[in-house]
């Protein structure tokens, strides 16, 4: 049964971010953030159902071939294992790590003013789940066309 406690449970979380302008349309990111529960009364269930961090890279291109018409951009995510629990006592358990890779690729049509793209969500189609009792997540493939973008 889900309840308020009378103590005090305190949250805090911070996150840090790196971006590089690498030149020529080139850009890397890094990002690094974290969340924690302190003072927790541990007569109680009490967590976030998430990793103490999550960490994320990013490699892109604005820019670039003849006219600067072709972009793309790639990221990794990752996020280690951690404990969760389900509220009403449902399932709990260790969720395994994941690391997730996304991609696309894009190129514009000037005169057109459109353009199209082709990508994905976790392209290496390694299932993941966030959560217990949560189901395991796998690879989306996109193709986009739009009109009237610049």
């Amino acid at each position: 049964m889900a309840f308020n406690g009378g103590e005090t449970v305190n949250t805090y979380g911070y996150a840090a971010s790196v971006s590089i302008d690498l030149g020529r349309n080139f850009m890397t990111k890094a990002n690094y953030y974290s969340d924690y529960l302190k003072n927790k009364n541990n007569s109680q269930i009490n967590n976030f159902n998430t990793p103490n961090y999550h960490v994320n890279f990013e490699f892109a291109n604005s820019g670039f071939g003849k006219k600067q018409v072709w972009s793309f951009s790639t990221s990794l995510r990752y996020k280690p294992g951690y404990y969760y629990v389900v509220s009403g006592g449902l399932a709990a358990g260790q969720v395994p790590s994941s690391t997730v890779i996304d991609a696309q690729v894009s190129y514009k049509f000037i005169k057109a003013r459109s353009g199209i793209r082709v990508g994905g969500t976790n392209i290496t189609n390694k299932y993941y789940s966030t959560g217990i009792a949560n189901p395991r997540i796998g690879a989306v493939y996109y193709v986009t066309y739009a009109y009237n973008i610049f």
